[in-house]
C-alpha cells in the first residue's frame, strides 16, 4: 500500500495563496451543485438559482480568533465585518484598513497578508505573558494607528500537533461547545439549505465531530439526540426543498444523506452496541445499493437525470462507499459486485495521472481534483482495496496536488476534510498535511468557537460560497473533525481497532455530556 502523499521537495508549507476580492459583475455562468448537493446548479437564467445563489454574499477572509472578516486589497486588508470578540473590544471598525501587524508591513507576496496576521495571532496565543496582536490600522484618510488586540493565551501547538496537542484540544472543545449550543430541539444541527436532506447531512457530520472529540453517547445527550434525528429521518421521501423549478428535472438529493448518515450510524452502532441502530444501518445499505446506477456510479439521488440533464457524479460515490465500508466492518453484508462496479466507474473518471474527475463524460473525465481523489482514497481503504493499482495512482496524484485542496470544486471544507482523512488513513502524510495547512485552519477560527467559511477563486467569480450557505454547523463540524481525527474513535471510517469494546483506547476529556 502506498502511504506517501508528502508534497514534492521545496513545496511551501505555509498554505496556499489566498484570493483577493475582484470587483465582479453578477455571475451568469453555471453555478456548481453545492457541497453535498444541498443546493442546485443554475443555468443562465437566475430563475433556476436557489435562494442565496448569484447575489452578493459576505464571502470574507476570517482573521482567526480576532473576530474580523476582511477583503484583501493588495498588501492591505479591508475590514468588512466585526464580530463580538477581541478586535471589537479593541475598537476596530468596519471600513478600517489593516496595513501592519507587529510593527511589520503586511505583504502581498509569500503567504499573503491574511496568514501573516494569523501567524501573529498564533504567536500571541502561545505567549506566556500578555503579548497582544498589534495591528496598524488606517481609518479614513488618517495616519495608521497602532491598535493592540488582546487574545486569550491558550498555549503553543505541540510538536506532534494535532495529536497530543493541548491547544488543538482546547480549540476542538470550543467547536464542540458551539455545535451543542446550536443543536435544535429535535436533535438536528441546523442548516438553511437543502431541507431535510441538508439537516441529515449536517447532523451526521456534527455527530461524527462529537464522536471524534470524545463525546459520550449518554441517553438524552447531544450525540444521542443527533442519533435520534438521523434514525428518524434518513432516507425518508420529501418534496424538493427548492419547490417547483422551471424546466422540470429531477431534484432528488437523497444519496448525500444516505452516505453521510450511514457513516455516522455505523460508528454509533459500534459505539453503543444498539441492535436497532445496526438494523437501521442494514436498511440504509440496501437503499444505497438500490440507488446505484447501471454504470456503477451514483447520481445526487434516484429518479433519472437532474435538471441539467446529467446523471452520475463521482464525489457523492465517495461518501456512499465510505458508508458501505463502515457497514461492512460493522459485520453487515455489502454486495461486492456493486462495490467493484463502483470502483471501476471511479477509475473511468480519471486521467493517466490518477486524479479523480467529476465523471467519465467528455469534458469532465481526466480533470482530476485532489479533494475528490482524497475522498476516493479513503473509500477504497475503507473497503480494503489498497492493493488495487489505481489506489497507488490516486496517492501519487494527491501527493503532487496536496496544496490545492482549498481550491477544490464547491466546498473547501469538504475537500480539506477529505484530504485530512486520506492523510490519516495513509499514515505518514499526516504531518505534511498539518504543516501545510495549520495556519489556514487557524484562520477559520472565530471567537465563539465556530469556524468560518473561506472564499475561493470559484466562490468569488460565481458570487456563491456553498460553505457559507450551508452554514456554520457544517464548517465547524468539518474543521473539528480535521483537528480531532482519531482512528481509535472512528475506527470504521479510519481503519483503527474496530473491536466490540464500544470505545476508543485513547482517552481524553469527554465533552457534550
Amino acid at each position: 500500500m502506498r502511504s506517501d502523499i508528502t508534497p514534492p521537495p521545496g513545496a511551501p508549507l505555509t498554505g496556499p495563496p489566498l484570493p483577493a476580492a475582484p470587483r465582479l459583475a453578477r455571475g451568469r455562468g453555471a453555478l456548481a451543485l453545492a457541497a453535498l448537493a444541498l443546493a442546485a446548479t443554475a443555468g443562465p437564467s437566475s430563475a433556476q438559482t436557489p435562494p442565496g445563489f448569484g447575489g452578493p454574499v459576505e464571502d470574507w477572509h476570517n482573521l482567526g480568533a480576532l473576530g474580523l472578516g476582511v477583503d484583501v486589497d493588495g498588501a492591505a486588508l479591508v475590514v468588512k465585518k466585526v464580530l463580538p470578540g477581541p478586535a471589537q473590544q479593541a475598537g476596530v471598525r468596519e471600513g478600517d484598513r489593516l496595513e501592519q501587524v507587529g510593527g511589520a508591513a503586511l505583504r502581498a507576496d509569500g503567504p499573503g497578508p491574511v496568514l501573516q496576521v494569523v501567524a501573529d495571532v498564533e504567536r500571541a496565543e502561545a505567549a506566556r505573558k500578555a503579548a497582544p496582536v498589534v495591528l496598524g490600522v488606517r481609518r479614513g484618510g488618517g495616519e495608521p494607528q497602532q491598535v493592540p488586540v488582546d487574545v486569550p493565551r491558550i498555549g503553543a501547538h505541540a510538536k506532534a500537533c494535532p495529536d497530543k496537542c493541548k491547544k488543538c484540544q482546547a480549540i476542538v472543545e470550543a467547536g464542540v461547545a458551539f455545535l451543542v449550543r446550536q443543536q435544535q430541539g429535535d436533535g438536528c444541527f441546523p442548516t438553511d439549505l437543502g431541507g431535510k436532506t441538508g439537516k441529515v447531512v449536517v447532523t451526521s457530520l456534527g455527530g461524527l465531530a462529537l464522536l471524534a472529540a470524545g463525546a459520550s453517547p449518554a441517553p438524552g445527550g447531544p450525540l444521542d439526540r443527533a442519533l435520534g434525528y438521523v434514525m428518524n429521518n434518513i432516507g425518508k421521501a420529501e418534496a424538493s426543498p427548492f419547490g417547483a423549478r422551471p424546466g422540470g428535472g429531477n431534484w432528488n438529493q437523497e444519496n448525500w444523506e444516505l452516505g453521510y448518515g450511514l457513516m455516522f450510524l455505523a460508528e454509533m452502532a459500534r459505539r453503543t452496541r444498539r441492535a436497532d441502530v445496526k438494523a437501521r444501518c442494514a436498511e440504509v445499505v440496501a437503499h444505497i445499493e438500490r440507488n446505484q446506477e447501471q454504470s456503477g456510479g451514483w447520481a445526487h439521488g434516484p429518479g433519472g437525470p437532474n435538471a441539467l440533464g446529467y446523471l452520475e457524479l463521482e464525489i457523492v460515490g465517495n461518501y456512499l462507499l465510505l458508508g458501505l465500508g463502515a457497514a461492512k466492518k460493522l459485520g453487515l453484508a455489502v454486495d461486492g459486485d456493486r462495490v467493484g462496479r463502483a470502483f471501476a466507474w471511479i477509475e473511468q473518471t480519471a486521467g493517466p495521472d490518477g486524479g479523480v474527475g467529476y465523471s467519465p463524460r467528455p469534458g469532465q473525465k481526466g480533470h482530476g481534483d485532489p479533494g475528490r481523489t482524497a475522498g476516493a482514497i479513503v473509500a477504497f481503504a475503507a473497503l480494503g482495496a489498497q492493493k488495487a493499482p489505481f489506489f497507488d495512482k490516486m496517492c501519487g496524484f494527491l501527493g503532487a496536488k496536496l496544496g490545492e485542496l482549498p481550491e477544490g470544486h464547491v466546498s473547501p471544507a469538504m475537500h480539506l476534510l477529505a484530504g485530512a482523512m486520506a492523510a490519516r488513513v495513509l499514515g505518514r502524510p499526516w504531518d505534511a498535511y498539518h504543516d501545510r495547512y495549520r495556519l489556514l485552519l487557524a484562520a477559520q477560527r472565530r471567537p465563539d468557537g465556530s469556524f468560518s467559511s473561506m472564499p475561493t477563486r470559484e466562490s468569488r467569480s460565481l458570487r456563491s460560497n456553498s460553505d457559507l450557505t450551508v452554514g456554520p454547523c457544517w464548517t465547524t463540524a468539518s474543521y473539528v473533525l480535521i483537528l480531532a481525527l482519531d482512528p481509535e474513535r472512528l475506527p470504521l471510517l479510519l481503519g483503527g481497532d474496530a473491536g466490540e469494546d464500544g470505545g476508543g483506547r485513547r482517552r481524553g476529556p469527554r465533552t457534550g455530556n
